[in-house]
């Protein structure tokens, strides 16, 4: 049986993929950084992630906002989208 959403090592391997490539645009992780330095230099490099993602959100608080906002509302979206395919759906029984 596969596991659905946030349970499933597919999903977080997708998050984790993304979130290295974020660094690495963002100037976080070195351009050049793979997954074996990133792991080697973890515990050296947290505060000075911290630090970077403070001064990120500082600099673009307007846009983190935005984007905030706009995840709230697709979220809800889809929530309400889901319940209206589930309300729609007939009731089979075998």
């Amino acid at each position: 049986m596969l596991k659905d959403g946030k349970k499933s090592t597919e999903w977080w391997t997708v998050v984790g993929v993304i979130l290295l490539a974020g660094a690495k645009v963002l100037g976080i992780v070195p351009e050049d950084a793979t997954d074996a330095t990133v792991m080697e230099g973890a515990q050296d490099a947290v505060p000075y992630i911290v630090d970077r993602l403070m001064s990120l959100a500082g600099n673009n608080a307007s846009l983190l906002i935005a984007a905030g906002i706009a995840w709230a509302y697709l979220k809800r979206r889809y929530g309400l989208k889901a319940r209206e395919i589930v309300k729609e759906k007939p009731n089979v029984q075998s």
